[in-house]
């Protein structure tokens, strides 16, 4: 259901999986676990509730094929392109680090290689950054596509709820891939 010029939301930060890798390997402290965690431990609920009062078009929960491989099923199913905005993405504390670090998990690189001809990168994208969105969340937030007219509506209510609330992306008419990424 999303449609061209619909306006995304992650109500979730990334990096749940490599921060989960970290954790197994003894790589991080216990103040981060614990960001993860309390992060995994919520519920959706919330941005659940929000985005049907802001009559989402799509949505679906990010988990282990990670933002592109949730967003990719979402996009061919209602013949859009999805364009994410790199610079735009919640990203949990220290998971660029650990990313850049190795801390990556298996999932990861299945994700990358099953999207090798579905995603587009439209200019240089960190690597540490293109890495965490293929990875595994655990637990992950929602991928919302509202109407432009009712974002501010969505962002507000994902704000005061202490959720993510920046827009990190759009739908776009359906281009040579199902996703695009622009840094």
């Amino acid at each position: 259901g999303a449609r061209v010029g619909d306006v995304l939301f992650l109500t979730k930060a990334l990096g749940t999986g490599v921060i989960t890798t970290a954790i197994k390997r003894d790589a991080v402290d216990a103040a981060i676990a614990q960001i993860a965690i309390s992060q995994m431990a919520a519920l959706n609920k919330t941005a659940a509730e929000a985005m049907i009062a802001a009559s989402a078009s799509a949505a679906t929960d990010i988990t282990g094929y990670g933002i592109l491989g949730h967003a990719q099923e979402m996009a061919e199913a209602s013949g859009v392109t999805i364009r994410f905005r790199a610079a735009m993405l919640p990203i949990l504390l220290e998971a660029l680090r650990l990313t850049a670090l190795g801390m990556n998990p298996g999932g990861s690189n299945d994700n990358r290689q099953f999207l090798a001809d579905k995603v587009r990168m439209l200019g240089h994208i960190d690597p540490s950054l293109e890495s965490l969105m293929y990875d595994p969340q655990t637990s992950g937030g929602l991928l919302i596509a509202v109407a432009e007219s009712n974002a501010g509506q969505l962002k507000a209510a994902l704000q005061a709820a202490g959720l993510c609330s920046e827009p990190i992306g759009r739908v776009v008419p359906a281009g040579a891939t199902p996703l695009e990424v622009e840094p």
